[in-house]
This record gives structure tokens, C-alpha cells and sequence, in this order.
């Protein structure tokens, strides 16, 4: 799987939309949990026994890790393959990456306002995309 490709404008404004939304990372999380419980209600199940608030640091952690090694390969598929490795336990499904990632982009538009120009959103879809590819492949059942 061949690393996003950014100039160097995009990655700052991925970079510099990350930071703005890590400043308000609890509202943040708040916004993107619920977003993800009402597209997808099947996966707050998921959830049942996991402390929300330990949650929404795991979360922001993970998303920090992928942002800051967004272009640095050798350690972003390791992390997103043990990433994707660690959700099979919990029961994710490849398919359930695209539900996380239209509340993602969802929470990103409502934090962002107007900073979240059709730059950062296709900026954001293809950072996604790629991470959410490496990780649901660890998903897959073997021989596919």
C-alpha cells in the first residue's frame, strides 16, 4: 500500500487542522462518538463495557500517532496493522471503517467551521482512507 502523497500545503493544513481539533479534543470526541452512535447504532454494543473518557484519550492518541507519521511509512503501517489487529479482538468488521469514517469527517466539519475548506476535506478522505485500508486488510479473512 503506497504512502498518501501530499504537497507540501496539504500536509500543513492536515497538520495544522489536527492541532485546531486536538485543542478541543473532549468536545471533539464527544461530537464524534455520537456521530458514530447515530450512523451506526449496531456498533455501540462495541462500547458496552469501555470507559468512554479512556476512550476519547485512546482515540485522540491514535489519531496523533497517524497525523504525525503520516508520511513516514515504516512506522505508520506497523501501528495501524497492530491497530486494526487490536479491533478484530473487539469484533470490528472491515466494512464498520467507513461508518467511523463519515462521523470523523462529520466531527471534523463541525469543530473545523470554517477552516474545513473542500482542501482539508479531501486532505482528511484520502488520510483516511489509507489508514482505514491498512488496518481493515488485518480484518480480512485469510485467503482474501
Amino acid at each position: 500500500m503506497n504512502p498518501v502523497a501530499f504537497t507540501p500545503e496539504e500536509l500543513q493544513q492536515l497538520k495544522a487542522s489536527f492541532k485546531y481539533v486536538e485543542s478541543n479534543s473532549k468536545q471533539a470526541a464527544d461530537i464524534f462518538y455520537g456521530h458514530l452512535f447515530d450512523i451506526a447504532p449496531d456498533l455501540k454494543p462495541l462500547f458496552a463495557h469501555t470507559d468512554m473518557r479512556d476512550q476519547r484519550q485512546k482515540f485522540f492518541s491514535a489519531l496523533r500517532v497517524m497525523i504525525g507519521s503520516i508520511q513516514q511509512p515504516h512506522l505508520l503501517v506497523p501501528a495501524m496493522t497492530q491497530l486494526g489487529k487490536r479491533h478484530a479482538k473487539y469484533g470490528v468488521r472491515p466494512e464498520m471503517f467507513q461508518k467511523v469514517g463519515g462521523a470523523l469527517m462529520m466531527t471534523l466539519e463541525e469543530i473545523l467551521g470554517e477552516l474545513w475548506t473542500a482542501e482539508v476535506e479531501e486532505a482528511w478522505i484520502r488520510t483516511y482512507t489509507y489508514l482505514a485500508d491498512i488496518a481493515a486488510a488485518t480484518l480480512a479473512p485469510e485467503g482474501h
